[in-house]
């Protein structure tokens, strides 16, 4: 139960920071956007493996 909360919780914060970060491309550095999508995207598979065990 534990691990589909924690699961949940990854995969939305991942979703999050893949929406969101682009987004503010105005005030960061064009790199630092693309490093948060990569995080965003290992936190939505993290997310998905946990809600799957």
């Amino acid at each position: 139960m534990i691990r589909k909360i924690a699961g949940i919780v990854s995969f939305l914060v991942g979703l999050l920071i893949i929406i969101g970060f682009p987004w503010i491309r105005h005030y960061q550095p064009e790199q630092m956007a693309r490093t948060g999508v990569l995080v965003g995207i290992v936190l939505l598979g993290l997310g998905v493996y946990l809600m799957k065990t």
